[in-house]
């Protein structure tokens, strides 16, 4: 749901057949629907979603060995579908980790950030 202005709502969809999806939802959301090509297939979601998951793994100590505290499928502003691996930081191993996923699909989101001088 996208919220462009006061008392507006957007239901915002990826789908691989927009045309299928409008026909099917505009009758429910008369002029509040927008639905676009996803760059993704479902079945690609749901692999970078389980392959991030799996990062969650606690070591010996406890902790996530890429330091990964969350993991979250949602949507960005242009309505493609995004899943967050939420992490103490971007480390060069998380990145490796995940390199694997398609471009744009996984994005680390980091609490511990370098500050600039």
């Amino acid at each position: 749901m996208f919220h462009p202005g006061h008392g507006t709502w957007i239901v915002t969809i990826a789908s691989a057949s927009p045309a299928g999806t409008t026909a099917k939802l505009a009758g429910r959301y008369p002029r509040q629907l927008c639905v676009v090509r996803s760059r993704f297939r479902v079945a690609a979601v749901h692999a970078a979603r389980a392959a991030a998951a799996a990062l969650l793994t606690r070591s010996g100590h406890g902790r996530s060995k890429y330091g990964v505290t969350a993991v979250g499928v949602t949507a960005r502003a242009a309505g493609q579908p995004v899943v967050l691996v939420d992490a103490v930081s971007a480390a060069a191993a998380l990145r490796a980790a995940l390199a694997s996923q398609p471009a744009g699909l996984a994005r680390i989101v980091p609490w511990l950030r370098p500050v600039s001088g």
